[in-house]
């Protein structure tokens, strides 16, 4: 993540729900990735605003080395905490545009959820010095695929019920095709269905920064508004939710 007091804050008063409550990455996205490398199994990968750790954790049995960049305490214990039992597993206080690691030591940088926090152009010349030529990004996210949900959860997204709209605005940005050189990258995918009871749908939630925390005046009707959206689409408790995984591999510019 980029060097801001409200980045770091945002998420270590949530890591604990983030880590219980995101979605996962499809392992199979690490052949995908690995296979542009000349030897995968000697790789060395940074994986920058690595947050717990959930997506280091497909790679890190896979790579000699995997540096995990992540400026916030607690993002970075839970990291430990998953992690510290493979030999490859660095753990780095640093951020986007300064990570802290030498000139091109990194053979793949890997950038999941905090995309959206890095300043690009301090964050891309710091990933071009980090990286060994053809310098290599992989961007991984895991979007909800169901238009009609998620116009439905766009709708809440107003101050009145307490999202923050500026934070809102800044996460879903167009920011992912700045890093690359023209056309030079490719985007794959793979499709998967998540099933969450209210808890988990509401936590999940309830994790990104935009979200009102627990004690704000407004987190009632907040809970309200998402009770109410969990209620008109679930079954016996449970709402099915169709997602995939998606990775935009490329060169940096």
């Amino acid at each position: 993540m980029t060097d801001t007091t409200n980045t770091v804050g945002s998420f270590s008063a949530r890591a604990q729900v983030y880590d219980q409550y995101r979605w996962p990455f499809d392992e199979k996205i690490v052949s995908r990735i690995l296979g542009r490398l000349h030897r995968p199994e000697q790789a060395v990968c940074a994986d920058i605003g690595s947050g717990t750790g959930m997506l280091a954790h497909l790679f890190v049995d896979k790579v000699s080395s995997i540096y995990c960049i992540e400026p916030s305490e607690e993002m970075r214990r839970l990291a430990v905490s998953r992690l510290n039992a493979f030999p490859a597993f660095i753990d780095i206080s640093g951020f986007s545009n300064d990570t802290g690691l030498a000139d091109a030591c990194v053979d793949v940088i890997l950038v999941g959820r905090a995309l959206h926090w890095f300043d690009i152009q301090s964050s891309k010349r710091e990933f071009k010095r980090i990286s060994r030529a053809p310098h290599w990004l992989a961007i991984v996210r895991t979007p909800c695929t169901d238009t009609e949900l998620m116009s439905s959860l766009d709708a809440l997204s107003t101050q009145n019920v307490g999202v923050d709209l500026a934070q809102k605005t800044r996460r879903i940005a167009d920011v992912e095709n700045k890093y690359f050189t023209g056309t030079g990258y490719e985007t794959f995918a793979f499709p998967g269905v998540v099933v969450e009871t209210w808890e988990e749908f509401f936590n999940r939630i309830s994790s990104f920064s935009y979200a009102p925390r627990p004690g704000s005046v407004l987190y009632p009707r907040f809970r309200e508004a998402l009770l109410g959206i969990f209620k008109s689409r679930s079954q016996e408790g449970k709402i099915i939710i169709p997602m995939k995984t998606e990775v935009l591999l490329g060169k940096l510019s």
